[in-house]
């Protein structure tokens, strides 16, 4: 997006901006942050979460440097929106909304793009939550050691696929919206039913086809 302004209205742009750090679990966007801001993520990593009126908190998407995220309230009409937490270490670039918005409105396509991604994350995170209220906890926790399974694990000897970055029951919990003592018991559960075998703090999915078909985990 940001290829399609021209050299002043880039460097107009970079003039309007702060850097800033945030230290882990630091809160970046909060119910209260006002002005609106927009948030250029130079490193680390953000997520991006929902607020449930009784504290509970499910994660929506988890951004990487060269994300752009903290305009939703301009093109939504979700007056809870979403909160943004560092994970780690985090710098961002920070500018206005108005400014932002004045800058790249010059240049439709720019304000085109920015909508239309902006949209699909809207999208996506609806999709994610109407899926929560559907479906129960425990199948909410299968989906994320399934998506664990196939986007970060090795084939594990003797069958199966072992996960390489195992979160803690705590992280699991604000990931499904659950308590961590659900999760504890979903787990052993879990493990029980023989969808997973556990090895300390080690997690191996036997079976990915039979996890999949059984929670209906086709569309993850």
């Amino acid at each position: 997006m940001f290829r399609r302004l021209s050299q002043d209205e880039a460097d107009g742009l970079m003039q309007a901006m702060t850097l800033r750090h945030f230290a882990p679990g630091q809160l970046i966007v909060g119910p209260e942050t006002q002005p609106e801001l927009v948030c250029i993520l130079r490193s680390g990593i953000v997520r991006l979460f929902h607020r449930e009126p009784d504290s509970r908190e499910t994660t929506i998407e988890r951004l990487l440097a060269g994300h752009l995220f903290g305009v939703t309230g301009y093109l939504t009409t979700d007056a809870g929106g979403l909160l943004a937490q560092a994970e780690t270490e985090v710098d961002l670039c920070l500018v206005e909304g108005e400014r932002f918005l004045d800058i790249v409105s010059k240049w439709p396509p720019a304000l085109l793009e920015l909508a239309a991604g902006l949209g699909v994350r809207v999208r996506a995170g609806d999709e994610l939550l109407g899926r929560m209220t559907a479906t129960g906890s425990r199948a909410r926790l299968a989906a994320v050691l399934y998506r664990l399974a196939r986007d970060s694990s090795e084939t594990q000897l003797g069958g199966g696929m072992r996960l390489r970055a195992v979160p803690r029951h705590s992280e699991l919990a604000a990931e499904i919206g659950a308590t961590r003592e659900t999760v504890t018991r979903m787990l052993a559960r879990l493990e029980q039913d023989g969808y997973i075998r556990r090895f300390g703090r080690q997690i191996v999915v036997p079976d990915t086809d039979r996890l999949a078909d059984d929670f209906d985990l086709s569309s993850v």
